[in-house]
C-alpha cells in the first residue's frame, strides 16, 4: 500500500500490511544538510528582500542566503 496519510499507514502496519508513506520516503531521500554546514551553491537570483539571494540544491530544495548580492550568478562556498 502507498499513502501519504500517516494514520492510515500506521493502521496498515499494525495489521501487518506492507505500507509506504510517501512523506517518509521523501524524508529518507532528503539530503542531510543543516544550518551551519558548508556547501557549494550556485546563487541564481535575488531573493524577496533586497539583501537576499536564492540558490537550489540538487533535489530542488530552495536555499535563501542573506547578504550575498555580490555573488548572485557566481559560485559561493
Amino acid at each position: 500500500m502507498l499513502t501519504n496519510d500517516v494514520a492510515l499507514s500506521q493502521i496498515a502496519r499494525l495489521q501487518q500490511v506492507a505500507a509506504l508513506n510517501v512523506s517518509d520516503l521523501a524524508r529518507a531521500l532528503r539530503p542531510m544538510v543543516v544550518a551551519g554546514d558548508k556547501l557549494e551553491l550556485s546563487l541564481v537570483k535575488g531573493g524577496r528582500d533586497p539583501h537576499q539571494a536564492v540558490g537550489y540544491l540538487p533535489d530542488a530544495t530552495i536555499i535563501v542566503v542573506n547578504h550575498p548580492r555580490l555573488y548572485v550568478g557566481t559560485f559561493k562556498a
